[in-house]
């Protein structure tokens, strides 16, 4: 039997998540991230602001991944959850800044309920990471 890799990964300049959950998880040379939210690292949210969401969840998982030893140039997919499909075209302009052109991982974007109302945005993603 092999040793297992699994390593919870926590960020204390991320906001702690609001149930049972981690920030992320590494598994040998990936790191999938938990629905990451628009908390600020002091737990407030930018209520009714979409792009300042949008801005807050970029910020976290990059903050995320770079805690953990990776970054968004290594983000292999990522997933886009949305209650209003509308938001499409600005979260599609706020995404493209934090990638380099050519550069982006596989991604699914949809409309969905989100478990806290006050959310409009959140984002998984799962990237690879230097082998320990």
């Amino acid at each position: 039997m092999t040793k297992s890799t699994r390593r919870v990964i926590m960020n204390p300049q991320v906001a702690i998540p609001g149930g049972p959950s981690s920030h992320a998880v590494r598994v040998g040379n990936l790191i999938f991230t938990a629905l990451t939210t628009p908390r600020r690292p002091d737990g407030s949210i930018p209520r009714g602001d979409f792009t300042a969401q949008m801005y807050q969840c970029m910020e976290n998982l990059k903050t995320i991944l770079e805690g953990a030893g990776s970054s968004l140039d290594r983000a292999v997919k990522t997933t886009v959850v949305m209650p209003r499909i509308g938001d499409v075209g600005e979260m599609n302009r706020i995404y493209g800044e934090y990638f380099v052109p050519g550069n982006y991982p596989a991604r699914a974007s949809f409309e969905a309920r989100m478990g806290n109302p006050d959310y409009l945005v959140e984002i998984e993603c799962i990237a690879e990471v230097d082998p320990e």
